[in-house]
């Protein structure tokens, strides 16, 4: 209901005001700003009596004020758990914003690894051609310097020495 109107319940019951208000909801029965209930001045039933019907009124009263007070501890418990949520919301926000910014280096660094990998990768691969290439010219530069150093090493052996004929004399 709006809370800027003026909210009036009248219950003429005609003896049964004692069972509708404890079958109402105290809230249901708080929202009216007043309650009027309108009996006979003589009990035309035994049930009913002015009394116990304003005795039952401030029971309700008293209970809904009970909810009430109770609701309100229950609203600041849980305004104590969101605000302690959201605190740790906020860190655990803070801690993936860092865990983002780490991934993210981490990334850079592995990108800036591999990419030195691959520098690394050729210029192996260019040292390798030039020794492939390096070992077929010096094994071919050993074929044509084989012969000749095996020609000049038997002439060298070959000569015999030359010895100092003696003069004889006589």
């Amino acid at each position: 209901m709006d809370a800027q109107y003026h909210h009036l319940l009248v219950l003429e019951l005609q003896g049964l005001e004692n069972v509708v208000i404890k079958s109402t909801n105290s809230n249901k029965l708080q929202q009216f700003s007043e309650i009027i209930i309108r009996c006979a001045e003589k009990d035309l039933y035994q049930q009913r009596s002015d009394e116990s019907v304003i005795n039952l009124l401030q029971s309700q009263l008293q209970q809904a004020n009970q909810d009430k007070e109770q609701q309100a501890k229950l609203d600041a418990e849980v305004q104590k758990q969101i605000e302690k949520l959201t605190k740790e919301l906020n860190e655990a926000k803070q801690t993936v914003s860092l865990s983002v910014k780490l991934q993210m280096l981490k990334e850079g660094d592995l990108k800036d690894l591999q990419e030195r990998y691959q520098v690394v990768l050729l210029t192996q691969k260019k040292q390798y051609e030039l020794l492939t290439k390096l070992s077929q010219r010096l094994n071919v530069a050993a074929k044509y310097f084989n012969p000749i150093a095996l020609e000049k090493n038997i002439k060298i052996i070959d000569k015999p020495k030359k010895e100092k004929k003696k003069k004889r004399t006589g």
